[in-house]
């Protein structure tokens, strides 16, 4: 479990976590890099690191927590690089539940993964330099 600075319910979490085996929580790390690249699924928000989960190829399912996250979201969900969770407490944990089960099957896991990686190249900055190398201003 990994938990921003301004998590609001960090006290609950952190509870959840020592009485449930196995389970971890890190916080204020200084990249995810590293975790990211040994998890085989993330659940999380639709935020940045979406873009570094898809880089590394991390399969995800996303849970959209503010407005501006929804459309690029449900973009996302519709081309098959995220699953996508809506928060509704009466269906949130029979339909996470269903998810976690899809990524179950090892071939789906895989596929996934290679989606994923064809999302996000990691090679913004350097594309990002090239066009501002040879754009006239």
């Amino acid at each position: 479990v990994v938990l921003g600075r301004q998590s609001p319910h960090r006290k609950a979490v952190e509870e959840l976590v020592s009485i449930r085996p196995g389970t971890t929580l890190y916080a204020q790390l200084p990249s995810l890099a590293g975790l990211i690249a040994r998890a085989d699924l993330a659940i999380g928000a639709v935020g940045a690191t979406t873009w570094e989960r898809a880089c590394l190829g991390l399969p995800s399912i996303s849970i959209p927590l503010a407005s501006n996250q929804i459309p690029v979201s449900q973009v996302l969900a519709h081309n098959g690089f995220i699953r996508l969770i809506t928060f509704h407490p009466e269906t949130f944990s029979s339909r996470l539940l269903y998810e976690l089960r899809l990524f179950r099957e090892d071939k789906y896991l895989q596929n996934a993964s290679l989606l994923c990686k064809t999302l996000a190249s990691g090679e913004g900055a350097k594309l990002f330099s090239g066009y501002l190398l040879h754009s006239k201003f």
